[in-house]
């Protein structure tokens, strides 16, 4: 049987897009930095029989367009801190995982959504499984990662976007921004409740005073971003 080299450094081995039909692959991972610290051994391993750390987890995506076409690396980024009962960590590692995606035949937005939701939803077993296995090469017991909400850290992450684009475009604070949308959403949530037999007549007058002068201070605040 002869032997067949596939060349990962295009895609003419995956089969192409026809119009109207999604193309989605994997064309290889990788893991692009690593590392790990164990903190206190050999003393840590005399209260392994007390195991019950704590896990202080950091996540990041991103991903860039490659040359080749329908071509995208995706990296996700993981840092770990175990810490014991009082806070101290113990052991901290790293992990930059990049996987390169075939992905076509799509919308800019649903491409989007691949590259920043169901990519890094794929490379997350990976990553766990690594840090598994420093773990388990530090004679500490597997932490086996719950699984990540990466639509949520999506949706969390453009909304910080949002903010930071509106503090730099109007001279406001990102914490003032972010207080008055709080605070907007928190009125309007008051005023589509229903009358409760508490509720008094100057109390809703009250209320709607204060949101017309919310929402007139957001308004300017989006006139100035205009400007």
């Amino acid at each position: 049987m002869q032997e067949q080299k596939i060349n990962f450094s295009d895609n003419s081995n995956f089969p192409k897009s026809k119009p109207g039909e999604a193309l989605f692959g994997i064309q290889r991972t990788y893991v692009k930095q690593l590392s790990s610290e164990l903190l206190d051994a050999p003393e840590i391993f005399r209260v392994m029989d007390d195991w019950d750390p704590s896990i202080k987890l950091f996540i990041d995506v991103n991903n860039r367009t490659l040359p080749n076409q329908y071509s995208y690396e995706v990296v996700l980024d993981i840092n770990i801190s175990v810490v014991n009962k009082e806070d101290k960590p113990f052991f901290n590692c790293k992990v930059s995982f990049g996987s390169i995606f075939t992905i076509g035949g799509m919308e800019p937005h649903e491409v989007d959504n691949m590259l920043n939701i169901i990519c890094p939803s794929i490379m997350f077993p990976y990553v766990r499984e690594i840090v598994d296995s420093l773990l388990n090469r530090s004679s500490l017991p597997p932490l086996m990662l719950a699984p990540v909400n990466f639509e949520e850290y999506y949706r969390q992450k453009k909304a910080k976007a949002d903010l930071q684009k509106d503090s730099s475009a109007t001279n406001v604070s990102t914490e003032e921004v972010e207080r008055l949308r709080a605070e907007l959403a928190e009125l309007k949530s008051k005023q589509k409740a229903q009358t409760t037999t508490s509720d008094t007549g100057d109390d809703k007058k009250s209320d709607n005073n204060k949101l017309k002068a919310e929402l007139e201070a957001l308004k300017a605040v989006r006139n100035k971003k205009k400007k």
